[in-house]
């Protein structure tokens, strides 16, 4: 029985050890699906913000759309966990662009809901993060 023992040992170790791996592999995709599904949630609502401003040019419009944006931005990077540092960089300029500069952000609308558009369609379109950073140029350099 002594010579037993040690073995009997590693194995209910091993089975412990793949039980917590698993439920660990298990909350860490349940955190995936909550982020990507905020993210989407947020970039859906700043679009429609920002696309009610455009029509009316009601200054809380334009403020929802910023505080959405600033969630979307928000989540994405924490969905990202740091991968996509250039990302997260044109993400931050165009909220800071948003709060900055506010007079020409209204005056490129049509920039940045494109780059949004693009966004909505799929949080990790590389292609949007291309507009969001044109739109970051000429918000900057006009």
């Amino acid at each position: 029985m002594k010579k037993k023992f040690p073995y009997i040992m590693v194995v209910v170790f091993a089975l412990i050890a793949a039980v917590f791996a698993g439920l660990w592999v298990h909350e860490k995709s349940e955190k995936t699906e909550l982020m990507e599904l905020m993210c989407e949630n947020s970039i859906n609502q700043s679009y429609k913000y920002f696309t009610t401003y455009q029509k009316e040019e009601s200054d809380d419009d334009y403020w929802y759309g910023v505080a959405e944006y600033n969630s979307f931005a928000k989540a994405y990077i924490l969905l990202c966990d740091d991968e996509q540092q250039s990302n997260r960089i044109e993400l931050n300029r165009a909220y800071g662009n948003m709060v900055l500069k506010t007079g020409k952000v209204q005056e490129n609308m049509e920039q940045l809901l494109a780059a949004l558009k693009l966004l909505t369609e799929d949080i990790h379109d590389p292609n949007a993060i291309i507009r969001l950073n044109e739109f970051n140029n000429v918000i900057e350099h006009d």
